[in-house]
């Protein structure tokens, strides 16, 4: 608070701030520090960066460019954020471990039919690998993965109206038990 009055330089600031402590996450000297900080705001193009506080505050910082050469720059403090997000990350590792401690294939598909969660069981059960897996795919391709190996009673020729069929069954909600 005491350097930050009119006319002090930014660069005098930041460059105070850091010998001070208050950015811990950064490895460098001040001087690399100032030279980081001045080089992102003089962009100004908006991206939002993120700067971890020794007092536990997570900031968000961005910077926009006025019409006429000046700049604005917005800090949020986005400490509950990071904190909710933090929780939320454990939760879900608890989930992915429960979902993988049950003996049956389970996916979970997002509205547009990609999935975005798939247990171990489920990839055991149809010998799907974890490098598939981790490309998200969508309920068509984990099908049609599986179209050579004899798991559907589909003809070749009565194939794409059968998964057609199928997909819009999924999309309705209404799938009747077939695998």
């Amino acid at each position: 608070a005491d350097l930050v009055v009119p006319g002090t330089p930014f660069s005098d600031i930041i460059k105070a701030a850091f010998e001070r402590g208050l950015f811990p996450e950064f490895e460098g000297t001040a001087e690399e520090f100032t030279k980081l900080t001045l080089a992102q705001r003089v962009m100004g193009d908006g991206t939002p960066r993120e700067r971890q506080m020794v007092n536990g505050l997570t900031l968000q910082i961005t910077d926009h460019r006025t019409k006429d050469g000046g700049l604005v720059s917005i800090y949020t403090d986005i400490s509950e954020l990071k904190a909710r997000e933090k929780a939320l990350e454990a939760a879900l590792q608890e989930f992915h471990a429960v979902l993988d401690s049950i003996d049956y294939g389970i996916v979970f598909m997002g509205p547009d039919l990609t999935a975005r969660i798939i247990n171990r069981a489920f990839s055991r059960l149809w010998g799907i690998p974890q490098a598939f897996i981790d490309q998200r795919p969508s309920a068509r391709e984990l099908i049609e993965y599986n179209k050579g190996r004899g798991l559907y009673p589909v003809s070749p020729a009565e194939w794409d109206s059968w998964i057609e069929a199928r997909i819009d069954a999924i999309r309705k909600g209404d799938i009747p038990p077939m695998e």
